[in-house]
């Protein structure tokens, strides 16, 4: 641990004192991007604005309702499958969406900096890529099937 703090205060020392707080890595290209960041701390919310991605927003949110409890997890939760009844321990219900949502993003990202060296073989994993994404999606949504389809039998049963 004291290595680590040892080369983050040379970061900082490096980049300055921003550097040390959340994002603040990125704060130079955001500003850069959006001006209105300006003087402001930046956050999540201002790096999906500078790639383009805001539309993700959502998704994240309805899966963070389980995991960041507030007065709206209580009556929507895309972790519980019976109303009223919240689950004890871990459960895989709710996983499709972030599931599909997070091997959307990465393939983005990893796409993104494959594309910086364009030739046959970037193309050739771009399509590798595409096709791991698109099972990867399917294997969520058949998941979650899964489970709405045990649910509905342990319902016939009681």
């Amino acid at each position: 641990m004291a290595q680590l703090k040892e080369q983050s205060d040379l970061l900082v020392k490096k980049y300055g004192s921003e550097y040390g707080s959340p994002y603040g890595w990125a704060a130079a290209a955001v500003r850069k991007i959006d001006p209105a960041a300006k003087g402001r701390r930046i956050g999540f919310r201002h790096l999906e604005r500078a790639v383009g991605v805001p539309h993700f927003q959502p998704y994240y949110h309805l899966a963070s309702h389980g995991v960041h409890p507030s007065a709206k997890s209580i009556t929507f939760n895309v972790s519980v499958i019976r109303p009223r009844v919240l689950a004890s321990g871990p459960t895989n219900a709710g996983f499709a969406a972030p599931g599909q949502c997070a091997c959307i993003s990465l393939a983005q990202v990893t796409s993104t900096l494959l594309c910086h060296k364009a030739d046959v073989a970037t193309v050739a994993l771009l399509s590798a890529i595409e096709s791991f994404v698109e099972e990867a999606c399917q294997a969520f949504a058949a998941a979650h099937h899964k489970l709405l389809a045990d649910e509905a039998e342990v319902k016939k049963g009681t």
